[in-house]
């Protein structure tokens, strides 16, 4: 995962910037905290971990204690919001709407360039679909941009697959969350009930999403 390439190719300056990182303690958070941490010395970058916890499953506590342990070994200013949100409610909206304010809160008190998140090329055709089975406006169905604000997503256009081999190869550590499993979720049905039978070639001519 080649996050200067990534910072190049979008003109962003990453040389001695102020990073904020979204990290939930799942896979592709810790891979995206890895990448950067990779290139961190070469490039002169600060690393900022910012982590929400909604204390909404078994593993919330185990979850915010791991990536707190993950800012410690990195060296990393950590930054942690704590807010209840009940899985019975409309969780996802809600959770997102909780942690880019707290990040942006964040970001601007601290004066970091940028937020990145880790949300990669499968999150964006969940999103894609969730958007046209909801039946929402043409500007939701364009999906996760890649930058908005201090919003970037290195990661957008990666398959999972390659995140999954990466954190294997640079023998990773993670904590799944157990809501993912949960199929009362409409993300979670999608994920487990329709593109498991499909490529990812197949929505990208379903979606005309382009491989950077």
């Amino acid at each position: 995962i080649k996050i200067k390439n990534y910072c190049d190719n979008d003109n962003i300056e990453i040389h001695k910037s102020r990073i904020l990182i979204m990290v939930s303690g799942g896979l592709d958070s810790i891979v995206l905290l890895h990448a950067l941490q990779m290139n961190r010395e070469k490039y002169n970058f600060h690393i900022g971990v910012l982590h929400v916890n909604y204390i909404s499953h078994c593993n919330s506590k185990k979850m915010y204690n791991f990536c707190k342990d993950e800012a410690s070994r990195y060296k990393c200013d950590f930054y942690i919001h704590k807010e209840k949100i009940s899985i019975k409610t409309n969780f996802e909206s809600k959770a997102r709407s909780v942690r880019y304010k707290f990040a942006n809160s964040i970001a601007k008190n601290y004066k970091y360039d940028f937020i990145f998140t880790a949300h990669h090329k499968n999150d964006q055709i969940e999103t894609i679909y969730m958007n046209r089975y909801k039946k929402t406006d043409w500007v939701s169905l364009i999906g996760i941009r890649e930058s908005y604000g201090k919003i970037r997503r290195p990661l957008l256009s990666i398959e999972k697959k390659r995140i999954n081999s990466f954190a294997i190869q640079n023998q990773l550590k993670w904590i799944s969350d157990p809501t993912n499993q949960d199929n009362s979720f409409l993300r979670n049905r999608i994920r487990m009930e329709i593109m498991k039978n499909k490529s990812i070639k197949e929505f990208d001519k379903l979606f005309l999403l382009k491989k950077k």
